[in-house]
């Protein structure tokens, strides 16, 4: 086999290999931002090309600007997303941990409503969901179903001796417990006297 054959089996070779290197993500992820950086230098070359020549020197403007442009992406912190007017939120079942602007950690609220799911609250374990008092899931094995119904008979998740009525959203004591009061938001029972018989 001739030198010029084996030089040229062996270019081809690194070829396809430079070519396989170059689609897979994270090679292209990696030329893009070498592509995007060296777009920075040349600009920023470029101008100090420009301001040799005429003697004058960047305004701070002028150099925060070219800074932004070659900077990396943003990136986002973990549960957080970014919403559509550009601004960054919580993902659903987080809030932030205090309200500075530049802190962007976040913690999970165990019964936070879902904003999309009305009947869906945050439990106790971060990331899991389960269905508010009175309703159960409608696909107990369903994968990322939200769906639930009303499930009358049901035992209140946070309030003892209190069952889900017939009519969805109402509450009723169980046999044996009575209201304390007469107030719909308070689900407050007590045990009904009982008398023995004489």
């Amino acid at each position: 086999m001739s030198t010029k054959r084996v030089n040229l089996i062996s270019l081809l070779a690194l070829l396809f290999l430079v070519l396989v290197v170059a689609i897979t993500p994270e090679a292209r992820l990696l030329m893009s931002r070498l592509a995007f950086w060296m777009e920075g230098v040349e600009e920023k070359l470029e101008t100090s090309r420009r301001e040799r020549a005429s003697g004058t020197q960047p305004t701070g403007e002028e150099s925060r600007s070219a800074g932004e442009e070659t900077s990396e992406p943003v990136q986002i912190p973990p549960h957080v997303v970014m919403g559509d007017d550009g601004r960054l939120n919580p993902e659903p079942g987080y809030s932030w941990i205090n309200d500075a602007p530049d802190d962007h950690r976040v913690q999970w609220v165990p019964d936070a409503k879902h904003p999309e799911h009305p009947n869906v609250v945050a439990s106790s374990e971060p990331d899991q969901w389960r269905p508010a008092a009175g309703y159960d899931w409608v696909e107990a094995k369903g994968i990322d179903d939200m769906r639930v119904v009303w499930k009358p008979g049901r035992r209140h998740s946070g309030q003892e001796h209190v069952l889900a009525a017939e009519k969805e959203g109402d509450w009723q004591p169980e046999p044996g417990y009575a209201w304390i009061n007469d107030d719909p938001n308070d689900l407050t029972v007590a045990p009904t006297e009982t008398r023995p018989p004489a």
